[in-house]
């Protein structure tokens, strides 16, 4: 009868290695092949969500302390076989979701060896004292220039047919003056063109309207809206979803 000898601590070694090797190979190659994900590191800014398919543009400079610009959130998308097509796709999902509505892309790293893809970016949004409440209106409307031609109506409605875009509402609280003074009316006339161009509005319905109230400030609320003509037009020459400056 043969005897049965163990195997040598040598050999053991070996086969243990190769089997924790296999293993860890294995866990990488999970981890590695797991499916995009969009994360955000570093949210600074809480807005309303908007609609998923949303307009988002695409910019080759940061944005960062540009007038009337807000930082939402810092986003890292990782991957395996990204490209820069795929990685907006998956950005501007995730930033519609966040309310953003311009992207920076920082740094981004495709094809490395071993390792996910890699893109970083900073999403922005119009900044604006003005709260927005939106209409639920279809068109994704073309912002204009915050200083565009605006009319303001208060005592008629419109003979023109229309449709509200949102409604608008500003407090502008009491406040030492150390420069020039701007008088409450003006102040809260120009926030509230630049909110309704950046809706893309026609003309703002002003409905409310309090001035230097002791104790309270200025109280200003009204509703954008866009003629159904100029809507017309918009539906014709729809926005691409990306834009790049």
């Amino acid at each position: 009868m043969r005897a049965l000898y163990p195997l040598s601590s040598l050999v053991v070694s070996t086969l243990l290695a190769g089997c924790a090797s296999t293993g860890q190979s294995r866990a990488q190659q999970v981890l590695l092949n797991r499916p995009p994900v969009v994360m955000v590191m570093e949210r600074t800014a809480s807005l309303t969500e908007r609609p998923a398919g949303c307009a988002v543009e695409y910019v080759k400079k940061d944005l960062e302390g540009v007038t009337r610009t807000r930082r939402v959130a810092k986003l890292v998308v990782t991957g395996m076989g990204l490209d820069r097509a795929k990685a907006e796709e998956l950005l501007t999902d995730r930033v519609c979701g966040l309310g953003g509505e311009r992207v920076f892309i920082s740094s981004e790293e495709y094809g490395r060896p071993g390792k996910r893809d890699e893109v970083e970016a900073v999403a922005y949004a119009f900044d604006t004292p003005v709260q927005v409440a939106r209409s639920g209106l279809v068109a994704d409307l073309a912002p204009k220039p915050p200083d565009c031609r605006m009319a303001f109506l208060r005592t008629k409605q419109p003979e023109a047919r229309y449709q509200e875009v949102a409604g608008l509402h500003l407090k502008l609280p009491v406040m030492f003056e150390f420069g020039p003074h701007v008088p409450p009316q003006a102040r809260a006339m120009d926030e509230l063109r630049a909110a309704a161009c950046h809706l893309g509005a026609d003309a703002v319905l002003i409905s409310q309207e309090s001035y230097e109230l002791p104790g309270v400030g200025t109280i200003v609320s009204g509703t954008a809206i866009v003629f159904e003509e100029n809507l017309r037009h918009e539906k014709k020459a729809p926005r691409p979803d990306t834009q790049t400056l």
